[in-house]
């Protein structure tokens, strides 16, 4: 049989908003969009963790994508992102904080959700979009990685997260609460948008593999298995995360990072509010072995299962507020066979 290959933890950040400066040499002006998206991974010394898009954990929500091409989905649908039943020919999802993305295989995208309590900015435009690889959303604007490395991106353009015309080049985008980030297939990083708490400051990053904006906060993956983060809460660009060695796959949403080793273990740092009472989030997905593919939501995590015995089934321990982790009955999921 064959295994899926690994790994992206699609997430669609969401943190609290405030004002700040931006990254780069973008203003704090209003609305705007923008349009262009990244690139595959072209011929390069490192090896890009590639992006698995057969689950995705949304704010609080979860997508799964089945083998007939046909999508699930549970968890919050106050605005309607999880009205994916329609959907066909599709080859990947990708959940938003309050919106649900699905590639079709002609590269184009369908999208479901509406606009919420904080405005529409037209980061659902996106029907128009072509030859699209990968997305990214959090609640205000939306970015696609492009099949030839440029990059797309569409919503509230304030900080000049959506300035990304002009990137090249690119591996794997991801959106934060109100920056972009991406990943160059020499692992360099760059990023635009608010840097009110130096979540921009990637320049300096190198042997990156896997980027993950999350909040107010980015991290990168290098290629030695560790991780190195700058943002809120950190103290500088270059600090690494204590535990967290030996991964071949970071996902965050929400001040909370979780990581899966080469051993197939989970790792994750913060804890969630759940039924009025604190838990760890680490607590829960210790208990996880032999994990290959995982995507983390606000406070909770999804795994695929791939092994011989329950290939297509699907976990999730967290925060159930919504129903988001209800997926044990899900079958089919992300496993292909010959």
């Amino acid at each position: 049989m064959k295994r899926v290959r690994l790994i992206d933890f699609l997430v669609a950040p969401v943190l609290i908003v405030l004002l700040a400066t931006g990254c780069a040499s973008s203003a704090d002006t209003t609305e705007d969009t923008l349009d262009t998206a990244p690139s595959t991974a072209q011929s390069t010394e490192l090896e890009i963790t590639e992006q698995n898009h057969m689950i995705s954990a949304g704010f609080k929500h979860t997508l799964g994508l089945k083998t007939d091409g046909t999508v699930v989905a549970v968890g919050n649908n106050e605005n309607g992102q999880c009205e994916v039943t329609q959907w066909t020919d599709i080859v990947a999802v990708f959940a938003g904080d309050v919106n649900s993305f699905g590639l079709k295989s002609d590269g184009t995208l369908v999208v479901s959700g509406k606009p919420d309590e904080f405005g529409e900015y037209g980061q659902c435009d996106v029907s128009l979009w072509k030859n699209i690889r990968a997305v990214s959303a959090d609640r205000y604007h939306t970015v696609g990685l492009k099949t030839d490395g440029t990059v797309v991106a569409v919503g509230y353009n304030g900080f000049g997260q959506c300035d990304v015309s002009g990137w090249a080049d690119i591996a794997a985008v991801s959106a934060g609460s109100h920056h972009t980030v991406g990943l160059k297939n020499d692992g360099t990083v760059i990023a635009v948008g608010r840097n009110q708490y130096s979540q921009c400051n990637v320049s300096e990053w190198k042997d990156i593999v896997q980027v993950q904006a999350f909040g107010n906060a980015t991290a990168g993956l290098k290629k030695d298995g560790t991780v190195v983060w700058t943002g809120e809460g950190s103290s500088g660009s270059q600090d690494r995360i204590e535990g967290y060695e030996n991964l071949i796959a970071i996902s965050g949403e929400f001040g909370y990072l979780t990581g899966l080793t080469r051993t197939g273990t989970v790792i994750a740092s913060g804890q969630y509010v759940s039924g009025g009472y604190w838990r760890f989030l680490e607590e829960d997905v210790s208990k996880w072995y032999f994990v290959e593919v995982i995507s983390a939501g606000s406070g909770f995590v999804v795994k695929l299962n791939t092994g011989e015995m329950n290939a297509g089934t699907v976990e999730a321990v967290g925060d159930n507020e919504y129903g988001q982790c209800n997926v044990s009955g899900w079958r089919n999921i992300g496993y292909l066979t010959p």
